[in-house]
């Protein structure tokens, strides 16, 4: 301390070595050529029993598929989501709309209910 005023001596806000530039070289060039967009040896789709390919979905829309395609009712639809991790609110009862709130959850499916079967369901 000189006076009233404190002497500080800057550092460089990073330390760059060579080994340490040329690990991220090397990760950004790895990164870069996994985002080429093409197809690695992974699939990029399944293929149906007639062998056309299906598109691959989250597990939560196939879910809900599943869901709409067995006509269950709401509360085994519901006990299916719970069960399955996931949370669950009847949007819409025979048409009619039903209170609910407009944030968006990737954890949650909304079902339309006509007499007491599930006929529609997204994801939000």
């Amino acid at each position: 301390m000189i006076g009233n005023t404190i002497s500080v001596a800057r550092r460089p806000a990073v330390r760059r070595t060579v080994a340490g530039t040329a690990a991220l070289l090397v990760a950004v060039a790895g990164l870069t050529a996994c985002a080429s967009g093409e197809p690695t040896g992974n699939a990029s789709s399944f293929a149906d029993v007639s062998g056309s390919a299906v598109p691959v979905v989250d597990d939560l829309t196939a879910l809900c598929a599943q869901i709409v395609d067995q006509k269950l009712d709401a509360d085994t639809g519901a006990a299916l989501a719970e069960g399955s991790g996931y949370v669950s609110r009847v949007v819409k009862i025979d048409g009619q709309p039903q209170a609910a709130t407009a944030d968006a959850r990737d954890d949650r499916m909304n079902f339309e209910v006509e007499n007491n079967v599930i006929v529609g369901c997204t994801v939000g």
